[in-house]
């Protein structure tokens, strides 16, 4: 009522190999995609991250959780949303299944790796 937008934080459970630091599993792109599908990622939405592990360096699990955080919302913006949205409109839910399969074999990584890291960082 008071938030000119929605907070939204993103943890992981306590598990064996690490506390909290965020990873790029399905619970956290089913996150990206519903915040890219709204509409709402650049004006409404604030996404807070938790870096806590006790066993991993503090900056090592802040840089992993951020970066996995940025892949799964580059995965949600790499999505055909009008398309899914003109066939779900259609009510051809054929269509739409059909492209929900090929989404995930979209080559997002390929993107990920030539715009996100600086040259020198990049093997090639």
């Amino acid at each position: 009522m008071f938030c000119p937008g929605l907070l939204l934080h993103v943890s992981r459970p306590v598990r064996w190999d690490s506390d909290h630091v965020v990873v790029l599993d399905d619970e956290l792109q089913a996150i990206a995609k519903e915040v890219v599908r709204s509409g709402k990622l650049a004006r409404r939405i604030y996404l807070g991250l938790d870096y806590f592990d006790a066993s991993i360096n503090r900056v090592a699990a802040w840089v992993i959780g951020m970066r996995s955080l940025l892949k799964a919302l580059l995965i949600a913006l790499l999505e055909p949303a009008a398309s899914l949205r003109a066939a779900e409109g259609r009510m051809d839910f054929t269509r739409r299944l059909a492209l929900f399969e090929e989404a995930k074999a979209l080559p997002w990584a390929a993107v990920w790796t030539t715009t996100a890291l600086p040259r020198r960082f990049r093997s090639e």
